[in-house]
């Protein structure tokens, strides 16, 4: 887990080992408004924790959760913690398009 430019960038196994470590490291969560959780491979209870803390430091904006891997999203649905997250496909980071309200980019207008 690591925080780039505002964006928590998940990977592997996002567990109660790896939440602590991590929370031992950041006793105060950095700001972020969006998660990359692409590259993660296990979610539970600690992690979706973690997701629900960072969602509640960002209100009333929600927190974008980019590209979920399905043992990212499914756990969240589950647990019915989706509702909480702006969940987006497609790519991460400030320049991207859905980061302007749109989740696919349009075609340029004809001249």
């Amino acid at each position: 887990m690591r925080v780039e430019d505002g964006v928590l960038v998940l990977t592997g196994v996002v567990d109660h080992r790896s939440v602590a470590a991590w929370r031992r490291r950041h006793p105060v969560l950095p700001p972020v408004h969006e998660v990359d959780a692409a590259g993660v491979t296990f979610l539970n209870s600690s992690g979706a924790a973690l997701l629900v803390d960072a969602a509640r430091a960002l209100r009333p904006v929600l927190l974008v959760l980019r590209s979920p891997s399905r043992a990212a999203l499914r756990p969240l649905q589950v647990m019915g913690l989706d509702q909480l997250l702006d969940v987006r496909p497609g790519p991460v980071g400030p320049f991207a398009v859905a980061d302007l309200g749109r989740s696919t980019p349009r075609p340029a207008p004809a001249r």
